[in-house]
């Protein structure tokens, strides 16, 4: 599984961004797997993954809005602040 590759890989375990990093290279590979490494295919692939085709990754389902916004997860901005991630709330911080 993803965890136990990562595990072996790098010694500890995956946090959030990584598990969401390789839920977004497998939908790019799926997207290029279906369309044959067609450009406008790719987009098309990536366009199709709607709720009804959502993409089933290890972070649950990933699909598409027709403005090309992911429609299953939320989104959230962070900033690093002293080496530490910190959620962005928006505004002049």
């Amino acid at each position: 599984t993803f965890v136990r590759a990562f595990r072996a890989k790098f010694g500890r375990d995956p946090n959030g961004f990584a598990a969401l990093a390789y839920d977004a290279t497998m939908v790019i590979a799926a997207a290029i797997e279906q369309a044959g490494g067609d450009r406008q295919g790719v987009r098309d692939s990536l366009a199709s993954m709607t709720d009804g085709r959502a993409y089933d990754g290890i972070t649950g389902k990933i699909a598409f809005e027709p403005t090309g916004d992911v429609a299953t997860k939320p989104l959230v901005m962070t900033r690093v602040r002293r080496g530490a991630l910190v959620v962005h709330k928006g505004g002049h911080e």
